[in-house]
């Protein structure tokens, strides 16, 4: 229960225990991948060798911890986190709307020149830790 993820490297078996998600996203970056150009999140500071496509409709903030996440690997949970800087830098340009408010998911993105709808999809794969409730119980 301590090391809930295992990182398999030729012969050895790395037990991981991480405070979030073994995934983090760290850059995002648009790419030429099989003769398409799109953006691409990065994660675990690989570049360009562990890439996920980005889908902004996915995203999702929650609001009681500030933490955003995306779709991952499915080999990690299908979830990955999207590490602060890159949280913080979408905040400061004020990406995020809030139509229901600020205690509640962001409801849309803007991307691309686009206002994207966001599905908050991911609550539901979400531990209660990680949708922040847990502190609220504590409180």
């Amino acid at each position: 229960e301590e090391f809930k993820y295992i990182s398999l490297c030729g012969r050895e078996r790395n037990f991981v225990r991480c405070l979030d998600r073994p995934i983090v996203f760290t850059h995002i970056k648009k790419m030429k991948v099989r003769d398409k150009e799109d953006w691409y999140l990065q994660y675990n500071w690989a570049e360009d060798m562990l890439i996920q496509p980005f889908k902004p409709s996915s995203i999702c903030m929650v609001p009681n911890t500030g933490r955003v996440y995306h779709p991952g690997p499915s080999l990690a949970g299908g979830i990955g986190l999207i590490a602060d800087k890159l949280t913080i830098q979408w905040t400061a340009e004020a990406r995020f709307r809030f139509e229901n408010g600020e205690e509640k998911p962001p409801t849309s993105f803007l991307w691309d020149e686009s206002e994207i709808i966001l599905d908050n999809h991911l609550l539901e794969k979400m531990t209660p830790a990680e949708r922040g409730e847990e502190e609220e119980a504590k409180d």
